[in-house]
């Protein structure tokens, strides 16, 4: 009768408490972590976006294809870009506060890898056209789902400072690309497809780090567009943080469209008195907000 007797179940060893110390130098690793892995990502996607800019230069020297991308058709293909580059700003961001960063931003660099491939192979002009539209739907979904994620790392008091350092990912990005993709292309290769399939190739090794070393949240569950982004994450919830860094961007890129068509519709002066106009309505509406602060500094 011995075995019918009740046996007592071992009880699991006691966690260990955390320390404040332990955690505290836990979350400045992840800071740390998230900081370069999203930095990185945005400056990737620089080396993908300059591939058209610096193919440019052979394509228009190409005569298999100087009769159809002639400098007019690619002045056309940029602002296909850039309207899908808008639209896709006002979208990533709302998808990026349901789905998380991770999802968005690992799609766009997809999108940004395959639309530099095809381009990098084909030479028609319904690819190219498409292919670009494609590019500027992958490159938006970058910054408002990386100014979420570094949001959610940072504490509200320190996102300033954070954030302007962050910010300099599309500086490096945008003075690193160009030199780097005209190398393999006119150096390398001499062949100006192979600024696309540079540009792919350096950001498929991105992809691969960003999926490795990035999390949306801690592990514990805890300038112009960088300013506004900044205090649209700040001023909202965490939830909305995306949509409404996507919709402050979006907005500005609308301006980058406009600003790159309005001068062949416009005469200069009343081009300039528009544009010092729309700066001088869009302080006055700020000014009554000038030194508004977060209601929680936490």
């Amino acid at each position: 009768m011995a075995d019918l007797a009740p046996q007592s179940v071992p009880s699991e060893p006691p966690v260990p408490p955390v320390t404040t110390r332990a955690a505290l130098r836990t979350a400045v690793r992840w800071r740390r972590q998230i900081f370069a892995v999203t930095w990185l990502a945005y400056a990737g996607f620089y080396f993908v976006r300059q591939a058209f800019a610096v193919a440019k230069l052979g394509i228009l020297d190409d005569p298999a294809v100087h009769g159809v991308l002639t400098e007019q058709v690619l002045g056309v293909i940029d602002a296909v870009y850039l309207a899908a580059y808008a639209v896709g700003q006002f979208l990533w961001g709302m998808w990026a506060d349901r789905f998380g960063p991770r999802v968005v931003v690992t799609v766009g660099m997809l999108g940004a890898v395959a639309a530099s491939c095809t381009m990098g192979m084909s030479s028609a002009l319904l690819v190219f056209g498409g292919a670009m539209a494609v590019q500027g739907l992958a490159q938006s979904a970058g910054w408002a789902p990386l100014c979420k994620n570094m949001g959610n790392f940072f504490p509200v008091r320190t996102r300033g400072r954070v954030l302007g350092l962050w910010s300099t990912n599309y500086a490096f990005g945008g003075l690193a690309a160009p030199p780097f993709l005209g190398w393999w292309a006119y150096q390398v290769f001499d062949d100006w497809h192979a600024a696309f399939v540079a540009g792919a190739a350096t950001k498929a090794v991105v992809l691969v780090v960003f999926l490795v070393f990035q999390r949306d949240t801690p592990p514990d569950g805890a300038a112009d567009a960088m300013i506004s982004c900044v205090a649209a994450v700040d001023f909202g919830s965490t939830g909305g943080a995306g949509t409404a860094a996507g919709v402050v961007n979006g907005c500005g890129l609308i301006g980058a469209v406009l600003g790159g068509l309005l001068p062949g519709f416009l005469s200069g002066s009343t081009l300039f008195h528009g544009f010092a106009a729309a700066a001088l309505l869009a302080g006055l509406l700020l000014l009554p907000h000038w030194n508004r602060r977060p209601a929680t500094a936490s």
